[in-house]
């Protein structure tokens, strides 16, 4: 059978031609130019380039990937003097990753020669590389990836020579090509774990062979090994990644807002403290710190003092944990929440003398907060972007004993003399140090990450549905995306092969003749063993709860080419004369490099224009429409009602996470479908729930509310602007006080300003879940309003919760008038909300007529009362020309709006979907009470804005999606004067209205007018 594969595979006989080395110097010399090209620009970092940047320093550190890539990336700063002293050598860096960018073309090259394939296809694969649009972006950049493709091309290639030697087992060339392959993909491995991919294909492949035939690291310098008040210090974690107790001049958005404490990882000046002791005087004092000691920790960069309170964190918001802040300013003495005492653990602690005081190194202690006995804590959760993606530090009250362990690791004090006894870690041997620095790479490599979250599901990726955003800036971008006509031909052949293939297992099976065809067999047995290495570099990643990007695609985009480049060949000689298979040939790679050309400016962040960004643009998924910079009138920008995916926040998720956790998930399931079914039939959402249809409320219909809400509120404040801050807000919507939640995240910049938040939901089980939803908030829940209330409230919100239409008019009227007399009669504002279907349009429209009426029933409709306008959604206080005698004058035409929402993680397993957005339509109007409708004739000033603010009352706005034909756009619009109209707006009609109304939204103002 070893005789049978060499046959398959051929001869050693790899000489190049003088022909070949002329093609490979001119391929070579392209590839460079393009991938050397501007290579300058941007200036600035581009992507996680910053990040490969502090990792290439002197100092040890524990990354997500193995250390040889930014061990060479280290000694190319070294040599051209690159990330010293903030001199950032941008361009020596980048020239480093493209060499090996530009060294994958010969590669490339030689493989298929030695695979023994034409020259044609060997120039042909060579351009496919050269012109591949995201193998030239990922190698233009100081990422270590283009390393790792290079380490994967020549392995593959060491092996295919290891391979062509199969007739000379254990001869010398046999055993030299056997051990670069090994050295190869040692390399690889040391460069990505990923490379494990690559050595289980190598094993694969080797099986199949037998079927048919095995440094020193720098460490932290001594520092005195004594620590005493007045000691300046950094501490480290024990029980996680090692990081550092860090503070820096940011907020907290929610709970206290006082000053972060976080854990960092990597060295910097804002992770020195100052340890006093509990006492005015802290600072002239020198003694050591024993263990029980009460000490402060004084931030030195800004003068705040570590603090904890009985305030839930912003992120962690549990009963057990405490946030942690820094409080105070330079000169306050500091009150007792700042105080911590030291507890040593003495079976952690190195020697004798570090369990009785604390020493740099050797101790081993937790920080007992003394006025709520909660220990400092951190448990490796990322903060988001708002904690720039570092690690939470809370204070646990029964937290996991190795994740409240601390100990200083650098050390210095004034007063030390120049013989003071130093100390540093334990000296451990090299398999010791090897171990523990891929144990904690491992770790860090697959632990899950929400600071760089992908959009696109690994299954997506071979269709090329979006990019990546590298870097943007005016008219510029570098957006990572490949050359679509290489990735979905590539795409196309594995299908096809893979059908080809299971036919003639079928066709075997049958007892059908084999094939005996030489060169059939071979190509067969090449494409076969490239197509595995496909099959290891992709479909794990579709099994990892880690979340990857697209990027992580390109070395299976590799193996992809090279199939396709094997069956180029294998058809152009079965199939095609040579002249026929150059002008073929010529013919694809023209598209290529076309193709290549198109999408350049996104390669090179160079200028491109509207049109041109438009004309790229060749799936609608391409995230590319913020090129278009052109600006849109003020007026269209202030009359813009659309703000894009509403996501709930991550604290109220982990609090309807926790509540899901306690749940019965089968029972849940079925009720929150058999909710949607309901909601599907125009049915109103019920206002009597058990405790399932609570639970299933909470976790099926509430994001839709949320959505909804936040866009109605976002306008509310975007009209009336900062100046409105309502002081009392009763929220007696449905479901758990949904509206108070929307309303204290849109107003968390003023939140202190507001001096009361109700939410009054009568039902016991909902009641009880908004108590766990709205932990840390301002809001008072109630079973109802108390009779003792002796003030009228500024703003009241009542979603989903106005009779249904068959109620009589007196029992209805008396509904909403109780409402209204719960109103400040000082612009007072009431919000009404339900679903956007017919029957909750009907019921808004109802109560607004009769609310604009003054609940009187016997005015004439000339007749009208000055009791207060509606600020949205119309343009006037006239009757709604869609609402008629009572009712709905069309069924398939009635007011209403719709909000896409990101559907959160639980929402999509309890569905069964991947889909991860929907959209949820809802009527609403908002009503202001004692004041009326502002008019541009009572305007005293001149300022745009104001104007814009009094003029846009009587803008009119477009109540269905408009329809944007060809040179032409229609939208069916809501008047001033009380009436629906359809506005046409021609591309005739000019440059700045036909471009505007090309952008409007469903929902939005228009303001620019025109003939209706």
């Amino acid at each position: 059978m070893v005789y049978n594969l060499c046959h398959l595979i051929g001869q050693p006989n790899i000489k190049l031609q003088p022909n070949d080395i002329k093609y490979l110097i001119i391929l070579t010399i392209v590839g460079s130019y393009v991938r050397l090209y501007m290579l300058n620009s941007p200036s600035g970092p581009v992507y996680q380039e910053v990040y490969t940047g502090k990792r290439i320093s002197k100092e040890l550190h524990v990354d997500r990937h193995p250390p040889y890539a930014l061990m060479l990336y280290s000694l190319i700063a070294s040599i051209f003097k690159a990330y010293l002293n903030s001199n950032v050598s941008y361009i020596s860096m980048r020239f480093f990753s493209a060499i090996f960018g530009i060294f994958l073309i010969p590669v490339t090259f030689f493989t298929l020669k030695v695979m023994k394939f034409t020259r044609n296809t060997a120039i042909f694969g060579s351009m496919l590389i050269i012109f591949e649009n995201s193998i030239i972006t990922q190698s233009r950049f100081l990422f270590v990836d283009s390393l790792v493709l290079f380490l994967i091309a020549l392995t593959h290639l060491f092996w295919r020579l290891f391979e062509n030697y199969q007739q000379f087992s254990f001869k010398k060339t046999w055993w030299m090509y056997l051990i670069a392959t090994g050295f190869t993909l040692g390399a690889l491995i040391s460069t990505n774990w990923l490379g494990i991919f690559t050595l289980v294909w190598i094993g694969v492949l080797g099986s199949l062979q037998l079927w048919h035939f095995i440094g020193d690291l720098t460490i932290t310098p001594n520092v005195p090994s004594l620590v005493r008040y007045g000691s300046k210090v950094t501490i480290r974690h024990f029980g996680s990644s090692g990081g550092y107790l860090h503070s820096h001049p940011h907020l907290y958005p929610a709970g206290s807002k006082q000053q972060q404490v976080t854990l960092y990882l990597y060295e910097d000046i804002n992770n020195d403290w100052l340890i006093t002791d509990s006492g005015h005087d802290s600072l002239e004092s020198s003694s050591s710190i024993l263990d029980g000691s009460i000490v402060r920790l004084y931030h030195l960069e800004t003068d705040k003092r570590l603090h904890s309170h009985d305030i839930r964190p912003s992120l962690s918001d549990t009963d057990w944990q405490n946030e942690v802040s820094g409080y105070g300013y330079k000169g306050f003495v500091g009150d007792n929440n700042d105080l911590f005492k030291i507890e040593i653990d003495k079976s952690r602690s190195y020697t004798q003398e570090s369990k009785i005081s604390v020493r740099a190194i050797q101790t081993r202690f937790r920080l007992i907060h003394v006025s709520t006995g909660c220990a400092l804590f951190s448990n490796d959760i990322n903060l988001p972007a708002w904690g720039y993606g570092q690690i939470e530090v809370t204070c646990a009250k029964n937290g996991i004993v190795e994740n409240s362990l601390w100990y200083i690791e650098n050390n210095s004090h004034d007063d030390f003399p120049n013989d003071t006894e130093k100390v540093t870690y334990r000296k451990i041997n090299f398999f010791q140090k090897f171990w523990e620095l891929q144990r904690s790479i491992w770790k860090k490599k697959f632990e899950s990450t929400n600071f760089y979250a992908s959009n696109n599901h690994p299954l997506s990726w071979p269709f090329l549905k979006r990019g990546i955003r590298f870097w943007t800036e005016n008219d510029k971008q570098i957006y990572f995306l490949g050359n679509p006509l290489i990735w979905w031909v590539g795409l196309v052949f594995i299908g096809i092969y893979i059908i080809l293939k299971l036919f003639n297992i079928l066709r075997d099976q049958r007892g059908y003749p084999k094939c005996n065809d030489k060169t059939r067999l071979k190509y067969d047995y090449l494409i076969g063993t490239i197509l595995i290495g496909w099959v290891f570099h992709y479909l794990p990643f579709c099994f990892m709860k880690t979340q990857f990007i697209l990027y992580n695609y390109v070395p299976s985009l590799y193996f992809s080419i090279l199939s396709f480049c094997s069956f180029w060949d294998y058809i152009t000689i079965r199939f095609f004369q040579k002249s026929q298979t150059k002008l073929l040939t010529l013919f694809f790679l023209k598209i290529v490099i076309s193709i290549y050309f198109i999408l350049s400016p996104l390669v090179y962040g160079s200028i491109m224009r509207k049109e041109h960004c438009n004309f790229i643009k060749f799936l609608k998924t391409w995230d590319l429409d913020y090129l278009s910079k052109e600006k849109l009138h003020l007026a269209s920008i202030f009359g813009r009602r659309h703000i894009g995916n509403v996501e709930i926040s991550p604290k109220i998720l982990k609090n309807i996470e926790n509540i899901i956790e306690n749940s019965s998930k089968p029972s849940i399931r079925l009720s929150v479908m058999k909710m949607y079914a309901s909601l599907k039939d125009s049915q109103t959402i019920k206002n009597k729930f058990s405790t399932i249809d609570t639970d299933a409320y909470l976790f099926g219909v509430m994001p839709r509310v949320y959505a909804s809400l936040y866009n109605v509120i976002n306008e509310l404040r975007t009209k009336l602007g900062n100046k409105w801050i309502p002081e009392t807000v009763l929220d007696c919507g449905i479901g758990p006080g949904i509206g108070a939640l929307v309303f204290q995240e849109l107003f968390s910049d003023f939140i202190e300003k507001v001096k009361d938040i109700l939410v009054i939901e009568p039902a016991y089980i909902m009641r009880k879940r908004a108590f766990d939803i709205h932990k840390g908030n301002k809001s008072k829940i109630l079973s109802n309003i108390p009779s003792t209330l002796d003030f009228k409230f500024d703003f009241i919100i009542a979603n989903h919760m106005i009779l249904d239409i068959n109620t009589p008019d007196h029992i209805f009227c008396a509904h909403i008038k109780k409402l209204w007399d719960k109103l400040s009669s000082k612009g007072g504002i009431l919000l009404l909300l339900e679903r956007g279907n017919p029957m909750g349009y009907e019921a808004v429209a109802r109560a607004r007529q009769m609310i604009l009426s003054g609940f009187n029933y016997t005015l004439k409709d000339s007749e009208s009362i000055e009791i207060g306008h509606v600020i949205s959604p119309c343009s006037h206080d006239k009757k709604c020309p869609l609402y008629t005698n009572g009712h709905l004058f069309n069924r398939k035409r009635w007011c209403h709006f719709s909000q896409r929402l990101i559907r959160p993680e639980y929402l999509r397993k309890i569905k069964h979907s991947s889909y991860n957005v929907e959209d949820a339509k809802y009527s609403y109007c908002i009503i202001r009470k004692g004041i009326c409708r502002p008019n541009l004739k009572e305007l005293k000033t001149n300022s745009k804005e104001d104007i814009l603010f009094y003029d846009s009352y009587n803008w009119p706005r477009l109540i269905l999606p408009p329809l944007k034909k060809h040179r032409h756009v229609i939208m069916d619009l809501c008047t001033s004067n009380g009436t629906i109209q359809r506005l046409i707006i021609p591309k005739s009609q000019g440059k700045i209205v036909y471009r505007d109304a090309r952008k409007i939204h469903w929902g939005d103002l228009w303001a620019l007018g025109s003939n209706f």
